[in-house]
């Protein structure tokens, strides 16, 4: 869309390449390390991963590692103000979540999920306990093993190619976040009623 290439061009982002971001920290617990492992095994040269956040230390380290693996579709933004960040998952084709479920992790909940959702886009994120309790696979997103590197390249590939998949996909996402924001609305409004009429 128009409005895509414009915040593409705002920020700084190719044009004509199909870009999967990927938003937050790249702390080594977090293994970023993983989606470069799966962009290792896509074929095709027109998919570009964004990594927005990390600091550069961490930057150093995940870069040299897709020096390693020769992943060159990868372009790395550090750390950009918060309210930059919805213009990124606007400006791109895909949004991955990834977090490995290891140790005390378990229980870990992001606060990128309903941002992801509130942007409209395919989502591409681990199958996991509260992952699955916000998004839902082939409806509002795509899960993935969070052990295979090749299940997420795979499925970064199947939405690049069928567009009406990812469409829905979106679609469904943005439907979602609307309904949260209105039942969040809604709740508020109730209870400014209830304190009011306690009041008097």
């Amino acid at each position: 869309s128009d409005d895509e290439r414009n915040l593409r061009k705002e920020l700084g982002l190719p044009l004509n390449k199909w870009i999967v971001a990927y938003v937050g920290q790249l702390w080594i617990w977090k293994n970023p390390e993983f989606l470069i492992d799966a962009f290792s095994l896509i074929k095709e040269d027109d998919v570009i991963l964004l990594f927005v956040g990390g600091t550069p230390e961490d930057i150093k380290r995940v870069s040299v590692y897709a020096q390693k693996k020769n992943v060159k579709n990868i372009i790395f933004k550090g750390f950009v103000k918060p309210s930059l960040v919805p213009k990124y998952l606007k400006a791109v084709d895909c949004l991955v979540h990834y977090t490995p479920s290891t140790g005390n992790l378990k229980s870990y909940s992001p606060l990128k999920i309903p941002e992801y959702i509130a942007a409209g886009k395919p989502i591409l994120a681990p199958k996991q306990p509260w992952i699955e309790e916000m998004l839902h696979n082939g409806v509002n997103a795509l899960f993935f093993n969070e052990n295979s590197p090749k299940d997420l390249a795979d499925k970064i590939v199947l939405l690049k190619n069928n567009k009406d998949l990812a469409k829905r996909i979106a679609e469904n996402a943005k439907q979602q976040s609307e309904e949260y924001t209105y039942e969040k609305r809604a709740k508020r409004f109730l209870e400014a009623i209830l304190m009011e009429s306690k009041k008097h």
